[in-house]
């Protein structure tokens, strides 16, 4: 009994010094590969950086570089939008975005770099710190029944080769941004937008006239600068009265506009990006299609004239698009909602879309303008 007692102990005794063995030769074989390699193994990283900028024209030849483990790897196989290339640098000769990868035996795929080509033109990213262009609005209330209207024309007509330097740096025409608002008065007018134009008339009557003799309230002619000053009917020809608006023009804007437009004859659209270098609440955008040289008489000046930035179609509310403050923070790029129209007849050539930005109070921040079918980059001042 006692001996198939001692006979069975040391039967289990036996097992587990095998079982034991066993473990402990897995162990050290395992240990034995991370004391071959640094136990890194396939876990070694690629990294690949492009040497130079990443957005480039055609024909442009990008450097890369690949490093594994802080050390240069001239041997690890370089593959654009998956395809094994042996060039480098390698010249992208397309317009087109292209993802660049390094590969190498006993590494993991190194990261993704993505190079952009552009054709003609590489467009500029904007950041929080770039300044803007800044130009000033004027919105004529006119018609063409309406004979003193033709004073305010000749003015405008006269500010296109007036110069200020009064600011301490030059202003031109080329800051001032005018759209020909048409109002029935006295009479009808082909290229009035009723729905508009006259709650907008009557909105900056009772916000920027000022004039105990008209009891608060201007007939056509009336124009309005950057939404929140009337340039003056009596003095407008004189050289103070043609300096007005362009005091206006400051040397940089905190707010870019970039404009894309597609417009036919008959109708179109237009969408923007806005670009900010400092924190806004509050804001506001409209959206203008304007017409040049559009043919019809005037009264005061006769038959067949030529009028210039005739409104087409707008932002439906006065009130304009709200963008939401999340949105109009120091470094964000804002992209507007698309804003579609038909409009009367025009010559597609001559349209233009224009972009405005206002304050909480209705006061014009900045503005842009851009030629029909075309896409009118951020203007960024150095």
């Amino acid at each position: 009994m006692k001996q198939n007692k001692l006979a069975a102990f040391t039967k289990v005794l036996l097992s587990s010094l095998i079982l034991l063995v066993t473990v402990y030769s897995c162990g050290s074989d395992d240990g034995g590969k991370k004391d071959d390699d640094g136990g890194k193994g396939k876990d070694k990283t690629l990294i690949l950086q492009a040497e130079g900028d990443t957005r480039v024209l055609e024909n442009t030849a990008v450097l890369f570089k690949v490093t594994g483990e802080g050390n240069t790897l001239a041997d690890a196989k370089l593959f654009v939008n998956d395809a094994e290339i042996s060039e480098n640098p390698y010249t992208f000769t397309t317009e087109g975005t292209y993802t660049v990868m390094a590969k190498k035996d006993g590494y993991k795929n190194s990261n993704i770099v993505t190079i952009k080509v552009f054709k003609d033109e590489v467009p500029v990213t904007p950041t929080g710190d770039l300044k803007y262009q800044h130009r000033v609005l004027m919105e004529d209330f006119t018609g063409v029944q309406c004979g003193p209207c033709a004073s305010a024309i000749r003015a405008l007509e006269r500010l296109e080769t007036h110069t200020f330097s009064g600011n301490g740096y030059p202003v031109d025409y080329s800051s001032i941004v005018v759209v020909g608002i048409h109002v029935s008065i006295p009479g009808p007018d082909p290229f009035a937008l009723p729905r508009f134009a006259h709650p907008l008339f009557d909105y900056y009557n009772s916000k920027v006239v000022n004039d105990p003799e008209t009891q608060g309230m201007r007939w056509a002619p009336f124009i309005v600068i950057n939404g929140k000053a009337e340039w003056d009917t009596r003095t407008m020809t004189t050289a103070a009265g043609q300096n007005h608006p362009m005091t206006l023009v400051q040397k940089t804007s905190s707010i870019g506009i970039k404009i894309t437009s597609g417009l036919t004859t008959t109708a179109g659209y237009a969408e923007a990006e806005i670009a900010f270098s400092q924190d806004y609440d509050g804001l506001t955008m409209d959206y203008y299609i304007v017409e040049d040289d559009v043919q019809h008489s005037q009264a005061g000046i006769g038959a067949n004239y030529l009028h210039h930035a005739v409104l087409k179609a707008a932002t439906p509310a006065i009130t304009g698009i709200a963008i939401p403050a999340a949105q109009s923070k120091k470094g964000n790029i804002f992209v507007a909602e698309r804003f579609s129209s038909v409009y009367k007849t025009a010559n597609a050539d001559n349209l233009r879309a224009i972009v405005v930005i206002r304050d909480a109070n209705g006061d014009v921040l900045n503005v842009q303008d851009a030629k029909a079918n075309t896409t009118k980059d951020f203007a960024i001042i150095d």
